[in-house]
């Protein structure tokens, strides 16, 4: 017999050992900064992360009980979740990790978690599942016929870059220093303003709701500095002037007429083999003005929310050589310029989307356990 149920705090020291597991299962993964067991319970207990866990039912053989046979309950797959958004989809839900023990594989149980996932965003008014998996994996063949969709394959395709691992990501926040430093000692004036906007809590009718608030507001923290609750993420708008105001007078203008302007995205994504991401998405407008010394000043703003940060992710899209946007390829190479690498291209790593009716779909093929 097989039950799908949450993950408890008594489940984590497995759960934990068999992300390990996983963690195998993959190529060209650092391992440095892999996080210990008691870190892993850590961001569970704090709220980063959710899962659910599959679990089998064995006779125990150490029960010697003639009147009544005695089962024991063996975990044999889990999956780790927690929410996110996105300007161009709405909330959804990151599935970070997803394993099944092999001798239980093709058997529809796969599915069967895939499905109760679905019943869980669905219930939370959830309208996507994300997931990130390296190319030339098995588990590519198990989401395409789950309904996912491979965006980085797409034209244009949303390609990951990144800067984690230990090494990696020292070297992305050296390299970003100095590039501001450079900037500041040149005396160098910032024609742009930065507007970050919250994303507040939603209601029943009208998500994506953005009120404007400081940055040093956005997470919830005790004396200590460690978060009660997860930093809500945010909106970060990247103009060449202020907004609605002319060069000459307080009059409205049109923003949009002549001016530089793009939006991104800002939130956590939490990895349970390494711990709290910073991902950078939705990039819409003319990218060409985040320069290497403002792409590294974003990611200084959110160590000091975050200050456990273990990298950074940025997905952008990207299109064939030939029809490559301007202003797209000036934003790689200020990414490769903080000696963030293409993720997707080097190491394989493509972004997965499966939609709301892909959602629906699964999530009527069973009934709740």
């Amino acid at each position: 017999m097989f039950q799908i149920r949450d993950i408890i705090p008594t489940d984590l020291a497995e759960v934990y050992t068999f992300t390990r597991i996983l963690y195998q299962y993959h190529s060209n993964v650092t391992s440095e900064g892999l996080l210990g067991d008691s870190e892993f319970i850590e961001i569970f207990t704090q709220g980063y992360l959710h899962g659910l866990l599959l679990t089998t039912s064995e006779t125990d053989p150490s029960q010697n009980n003639q009147q009544k046979t005695v089962r024991k309950s063996r975990m044999i797959g889990f999956m780790i979740y927690h929410p996110t958004v996105s300007t161009v989809r709405g909330q959804g839900i990151y599935l970070g990790q997803f394993f099944l023990l092999p001798e239980f594989r093709r058997r529809g149980l796969g599915k069967r978690m895939m499905s109760r996932l679905c019943q869980i965003g669905l219930s939370n008014r959830k309208t996507h599942i994300k997931l990130i998996c390296q190319e030339g994996l098995e588990a590519e063949k198990v989401y395409e016929k789950l309904g996912f969709v491979n965006n980085t394959k797409l034209s244009p395709g949303l390609r990951l870059f990144q800067a984690f691992g230990r090494s990696d990501w020292c070297k992305m926040l050296d390299e970003g220093k100095k590039f501001e430093k450079n900037f500041n000692e040149n005396g160098q004036f910032d024609p742009f303003m930065q507007l970050v906007i919250h994303s507040e809590a939603l209601n029943k009718s009208d998500w994506p709701r953005w009120t404007a608030l400081k940055v040093a507001s956005l997470s919830n923290q005790n004396n200590r500095g460690k978060h009660v609750t997860p930093p809500t993420p945010q909106l970060v708008l990247i103009t060449d002037r202020k907004l609605g105001e002319s060069e000459q007078s307080t009059s409205t203008v049109d923003v949009t007429d002549g001016h530089m302007m793009c939006t991104f995205t800002e939130q956590l994504q939490v990895c349970s083999w390494t711990g709290p991401l910073i991902l950078f998405s939705d990039f819409m407008g003319n990218t060409s003005a985040l320069r290497p010394e403002l792409l590294y000043n974003r990611v200084r703003e959110w160590l000091k929310i975050e200050p456990n940060l273990r990298g950074a992710y940025w997905e952008v899209p990207c299109g064939t050589e030939c029809r490559e946007e301007p202003s797209t390829t000036l934003l790689t190479r200020f990414l490769n310029q903080l000696n963030v690498i293409d993720g997707s291209e080097q190491e394989g790593w493509n972004i997965w989307y499966l939609g709301e009716s892909g959602m629906r779909h699964l999530a009527g093929l069973f009934s709740t356990d």
